[in-house]
């Protein structure tokens, strides 16, 4: 029980060990002191320890089931207000995030069709008509970008902008219908 116990943080320093030494051997043949075990007090049995443990990882399990559910539900209002931006197209939504993010970077964007795309940032040298797609790895190629009003285009300088860099946002685009790959961003979601 005390290996057990002897690194673990919640028992750690609560337990008292009490030893006595003990002689053992004679003058001629030589002696020497052992160490043996008199008494512990405070060490919890197999049965706390397993029981503490399995508490512990339920509440771990309950604490990542809350986690994915807040997640997924904060993802379905995402997903819905992008769906009432995209209204009259047909709209390829967060599930799709990864593959709308390709096809924007690669200008493949079909007409009549809107995107979910996550990670847009306005290019800092020209970020009313260049983007990028921002991740953890660095940023694509820009992209030639438009915006459907002057109110989206505000909303997302205002949303990405921060003490003159750009932020990543995530916004809600189709293919432009006059000029070949150039994308319009028809609003912003967050």
């Amino acid at each position: 029980r005390l290996k057990a116990v002897h690194n673990n943080e919640r028992y750690n320093g609560h337990y008292t060990v009490y030893l006595y030494f003990k002689d053992i051997g004679n003058i001629m043949s030589g002696s020497e002191f052992i160490g043996v075990v008199h008494d512990i007090e405070g060490v919890p049995t197999y049965e706390k320890i397993d029981m503490d443990n399995e508490t512990e990882k339920k509440a771990r399990a309950d604490k990542e089931e809350a986690d994915a559910k807040a997640k997924a539900e904060a993802d379905a209002a995402k997903d819905a207000k992008g769906k009432e931006i995209a209204q009259g197209y047909i709209y390829h939504g967060i599930n799709e995030a990864s593959e709308n993010s390709t096809l924007f970077q690669g200008g493949a964007l079909e007409k009549g069709h809107a995107y979910y795309i996550k990670g847009f940032t306005p290019a800092k040298y020209s970020p009313a008509t260049v983007a990028v797609i921002m991740t953890l790895f660095g940023e694509s190629n820009p992209v030639l970008v438009s915006y459907k009003d002057q109110k989206v285009k505000a909303d997302v300088m205002n949303a990405s902008s921060l003490w003159g860099e750009y932020l990543p946002v995530t916004v809600i685009v189709t293919a432009d219908t006059v000029l070949p790959n150039r994308a319009v961003v028809l609003g912003i979601v967050e």
